[in-house]
């Protein structure tokens, strides 16, 4: 079953032995492609579509080769042409979509602020910009139960970048520059006294590009050199 579709299924299953599938490593992933494709899994095009548009999530490869047989005919005709980098877009953005609709609107925007931030999620700028009211532990909670964030050596990350991805696409232009500002400002405030500001110099010379604050940009620019 998909954890983010039922993710309190192994409650109602007490007796159920629950064991995770984690993401396939390369090796792995080269391994399910052929067992789905026969020899052309292995083809180095097909592979290296599978590894940058799934990042090892077996969901994503099932979904991904099912674009490609369609696109292509069949099976056995994937990978005999140039592979189409988009021929699978619409697919992940169908189950990106609802993965994100699973995160009630209150916490939206907070997913926003943190895929303008980066793939990794700091709680200390969160915690910075979000209401009184807003508890994070719960947001977290939430994310997870839909697969959209994760856990890994306590640290929170964007379960998958195209998540990221997708939430930035969806910010406005015209609110584009603000939302970018505040993100950096929060970075600014919330920065840890034992880390070294400069470590955070070009995460924030981007932002204030994106912020259109040029003497910002520069300050920052000039740090990280």
């Amino acid at each position: 079953y998909r954890d983010d579709e039922a993710p309190t299924l192994p409650n109602q299953l007490e007796s159920v032995h629950h064991i995770k599938l984690e993401r396939l490593d390369e090796l792995e992933m080269a391994q399910l492609s052929l067992s789905m494709l026969g020899e052309v899994g292995m083809n180095p095009q097909v592979l290296g579509l599978l590894k940058q548009e799934t990042e090892g999530n077996a969901f994503f490869m099932v979904e991904v080769v099912r674009a490609l047989a369609e696109e292509a005919g069949r099976l056995s005709e994937i990978g005999r042409a140039t592979l189409p980098q988009s021929v699978c877009a619409a697919v992940m953005r169908r189950v990106i979509a609802r993965r994100l609709e699973r995160v009630p609107e209150w916490g939206q925007l907070l997913l926003t602020w943190s895929a303008v931030a980066g793939r990794r999620i700091n709680l200390y700028m969160l915690d910075d910009l979000i209401d009184i009211d807003v508890r994070l532990d719960e947001w977290l909670t939430l994310c997870t139960n839909a697969a959209v964030l994760m856990s890994r050596d306590g640290t929170w990350l964007f379960s998958h970048d195209k998540l990221r991805e997708a939430l930035l696409e969806r910010i406005p232009d015209e609110e584009r520059p603000a939302i970018y500002r505040q993100v950096a400002e929060a970075i600014e405030r919330t920065i840890p006294p034992q880390e070294d500001r400069a470590s955070y110099a070009n995460q924030l010379a981007q932002l204030w590009q994106v912020a259109q604050d040029t003497i910002k940009e520069w300050q920052y620019r000039q740090m990280a050199a």
